[in-house]
């Protein structure tokens, strides 16, 4: 954490100033246990600097467990969310298909959810255990998801 925390005023922060530009806290993982406790450590240190959004990940399958995790997210800090990687862990097409039709769905309607992200849009992505989520072919081509993702 103190490595973190140092990062973030010496080098981060900067940015912010010189720059006029703002800043997403680092993204930690959906995972409670190791997450928001990371988030809620790194949070209480930056008090005078604090991020302007904050940046979450969700891997999983169901939709209902990802609007509670970033409504409460969202209502520990009040600060606008990125959800700069989210992919269903599903073991086939249809349930990843809902999942990213539902939760698109609800992101748009929040207006505290500035922005979502969909893991992975590159040519690895369609092997192993997100291989469903791929949003390219390992041709770089468009997967059915991919095509849906651009479209919802």
């Amino acid at each position: 954490m103190a490595t973190a925390v140092q990062i973030w005023r010496q080098t981060i922060v900067p940015y912010r100033t010189n720059n006029k530009l703002q800043l997403l806290s680092p993204a930690v993982t959906s995972n409670e246990a190791t997450g928001l406790p990371w988030l809620a450590q790194f949070m209480a240190a930056v008090p005078d600097v604090k991020p302007d959004y904050i940046a979450l990940h969700y891997y999983g399958t169901d939709s209902t467990a990802f609007e509670t995790y970033v409504t409460k997210v969202y209502n520990l800090y009040k600060l606008p969310i990125y959800i700069t990687e989210v992919a269903s862990t599903a073991s086939d097409i249809n349930s990843v298909t809902t999942f990213m039709t539902n939760i698109t769905a609800w992101c748009d309607k929040q207006t505290w959810v500035a922005g979502i992200f969909w893991f992975a849009a590159s040519r690895t992505a369609d092997n192993g255990n997100l291989a469903l989520s791929a949003l390219m072919s390992s041709t770089g081509s468009r997967t059915a998801l991919g095509n849906l993702y651009c479209t919802s």
